[in-house]
């Protein structure tokens, strides 16, 4: 008598390692944010206030506009990211990602209108915001490994794009922290030094895994 389907497919998978589900979206957040506090609360405590909320100044337009870019890229990089790993999360993946393009339409247009504004080229501005966008990048790592293990568990297609949109979103969120400690008033370095700084580390880790993934399967496929 023929075994029954039930039986095969039982018998294939004893020999497959077992899956660890993978955690809840919000506890992953609240532990990559919990191990991003005394990071941030370092950062807080060399740096200060921004000196214009200490004398009691209204922000101008384009700080609350960076600052508004910001909270868009960080939510929106952080919430598409991590669900990309999850099947059947499809549309807050895609939510996650419509408000991930929103603020990086939004970056790309201030930096558009601030190339033909100002009298300092992007690639000046770009040269001087070094000190924020590095410190950015810095307090984002605590999140980013914790994101990026969580992507790399779940994540079977579009791996790439998903670590690299996560990342961006913890750089947001940490480049909202530089944001409010900065006491440069330059409105082409709110835009180049703090905005865009999600932006350039995506791109820059969208390659990078791009050019490993690339590397690693033709070799996994020789194996």
């Amino acid at each position: 008598m023929s075994r029954s389907t039930e039986e095969l497919i039982r018998e294939l998978a004893g020999d497959l390692p077992a899956v660890r589900p993978l955690g809840r979206v919000r506890a992953v957040l609240a532990f990559a944010l919990a191990v991003s506090l005394p990071f941030y609360a370092w950062w807080y405590a060399s740096h200060g206030l921004r000196h214009q909320f200490v004398e009691g100044q209204v922000p101008g337009l384009m700080y609350l506009l960076a600052a508004s870019t910001l909270a868009l890229l960080a939510a929106g990089g952080l919430v598409c990211g991590l669900t990309s790993a999850i099947p059947g999360r499809e549309n807050d993946a895609r939510a996650g990602r419509l408000i991930f393009v929103a603020g990086a339409l939004i970056a790309l247009a201030a930096l558009f209108v601030r190339g033909f504004v100002d009298e300092t080229t992007l690639l000046e501005g770009f040269v001087s915001s070094q000190g924020c966008i590095r410190g950015a990048v810095l307090l984002s790592l605590p999140a980013g490994l914790v994101i990026g293990r969580y992507v790399m568990r779940g994540a079977a297609r579009s791996r790439p794009a998903a670590l690299a949109v996560g990342f961006a979103g913890g750089v947001g969120l940490a480049a909202v922290i530089v944001h409010l400690t900065c006491p440069h008033p330059d409105a082409l370095h709110m835009v180049v030094g703090h905005a865009a700084a999600p932006l350039y580390a995506g791109v820059g880790l969208m390659a990078l895994a791009s050019v490993l993934a690339a590397v690693v399967r033709p070799g996994q496929g020789s194996a």
